[in-house]
């Protein structure tokens, strides 16, 4: 709170390393905390309001062992939103902007400022979109910012406003597009060159980022295009919407290359994995598609209703675990070859969490509803469940496996952690009750 301030707690987890963990407090509301790229810094937003209403942002870099404060600054908004954080770049700075609605002679504007480690804040930047009556969307790659204000879709007369601002050359050139057009799901190249666009139009736009001006021919789909994104290494791009499917375009000539992807309702969300081998959608009527990017196969559907996915990967990298949430899938993935290698027959309505032990020998899954939890094991070879227990008189929040995959912990909503036997799912130890919720829980190395 602004009154109390806020405290951060560091903890060395090498071998042989002190158990005690650094800790120091602070002045101010906490926003957010990052740790900075490198590791040796980390990152605090905070902010702290004026007699006037006034919001104070305050950007505060701290030493991760000692605490010590390497700089502070701050920006000043008239209001009491908080500012939105997008992202660090690739020098070490951050981006930070807020944006400020309105009508009349100075219109709406967005703020974007580029603060740098261990250093001054480089500039604070406020440009005028124009009059803000609809929807802002912001994206940031690289060194440019790009902001649309798109239209209400009860005003049918104002033309959407994008303006890309670069960070570097302290420009920004500012376009409009035709009456007709709504813009959606911008998305940057990740070198910040090209902005992608979906419209109402039934068309994904590219533009210049530097320009403005369109770059080849829009592509085309057959509905509106709600979501747009570029692959890791920004040479292919991906878009998808109201048409029902997930199609992908040469980033730079626009060319498709390769089929469209159907999918039974409209596609609301899409991206890729960090490797660049997978990309990924999210369909409206819950379902989850695993894409090869150059073929356009889809090489697995799940999910279904699911209201939120669950990972877990094995250390070597080789394999990962999808749980869906309140529905009954379970899906082992292995990661190189793109496949599922296993897909339980029959999940657990209810399920929350999941992990997969050290040696990939064993899937755990557990859930449940108010009245008790659930933790179920099964073999990651042949999906036989090999055991069960109701053990939890709540539902199972948190479930992970020993070091040597030999036994099992699970927290519940009540605060009860439980070990178990991962080869048959009995319990190896009586249960270890708290007064309150647990967050998590971890076996020591």
């Amino acid at each position: 709170t602004e009154e109390s301030g806020y405290r951060v707690q560091v903890w060395d987890v090498t071998p042989g390393a002190a158990r005690e963990p650094a800790e120091w407090s602070k002045a101010g509301a906490l926003q957010r905390l990052e740790l900075v790229p490198g590791g040796k810094d980390v990152l605090a937003l905070t902010h702290d309001f004026s007699d006037s209403g006034d919001a104070y942002h305050v950007a505060q870099i701290f030493d991760l062992q000692t605490g010590e404060e390497h700089r502070m600054g701050f920006v000043r908004t008239p209001t009491r939103d908080r500012i939105e954080w997008r992202g660090f770049q690739a020098d070490g700075a951050f981006l930070t902007t807020h944006g400020e609605g309105g009508r009349g002679e100075d219109g709406a504007t967005l703020s974007v400022t580029r603060w740098e480690p261990r250093g001054a804040m480089i500039h604070t930047r406020r440009f005028r979109l124009g009059d803000m009556q609809g929807y802002l969307d912001v994206t940031a790659s690289g060194m440019r910012v790009v902001a649309t204000d798109s239209p209400s879709y009860t005003d049918h007369m104002q033309k959407p406003a994008v303006t890309v601002f670069d960070l570097q050359s302290n420009e920004s050139v500012a376009f409009g597009v035709p009456r007709e057009q709504k813009l959606f799901g911008m998305s940057l190249s990740p070198d910040g060159d090209r902005l992608a666009a979906g419209s109402d139009d039934h068309k994904l736009w590219l533009y210049d980022s530097a320009s403005g001006l369109p770059v080849g021919e829009p592509m085309e789909f057959d509905g509106n295009v709600f979501r747009t994104a570029f692959s890791p290494d920004g040479s292919q791009l991906m878009g998808g919407g109201r048409d029902n499917t997930a199609r992908f375009f040469n980033a730079r000539s626009g060319a498709p290359q390769c089929e469209p992807v159907l999918h039974p309702d409209a596609v609301d969300k899409l991206g890729y994995m960090a490797s660049g081998d997978l990309a990924w959608t999210l369909c409206r009527d819950g379902s989850m598609r695993l894409i090869d990017p150059i073929t356009s196969q889809v090489l697995e559907t799940f999910g279904g209703g699911a209201r939120k996915v669950g990972l877990d990967v094995t250390p070597d990298g080789e394999r990962a675990l999808l749980v869906f949430e309140r529905s009954s899938d379970t899906v082992l993935l292995d990661i190189p070859a793109k496949t599922a290698l296993l897909r339980l027959a029959e999940g657990s309505y209810g399920q929350r969490c999941g992990a997969i032990s050290p040696d990939g020998r064993w899937i755990v899954t557990a859930g449940g509803v108010s009245l008790g939890g659930f933790v179920s094991v099964y073999s990651a070879e042949t999906g036989e469940q090999r055991g069960r227990s109701m053990g939890h008189g709540a539902a199972v929040i948190f479930v992970d496996f020993g070091r040597n995959g030999e036994l099992i912990g699970s927290a519940d909503w009540d605060g009860v952690v439980q070990l178990w036997d991962a080869s048959n799912g009995e319990p190896a130890a009586p249960a270890m009750a708290h007064n309150s919720t647990l967050l998590c829980c971890k076996f020591s190395p």
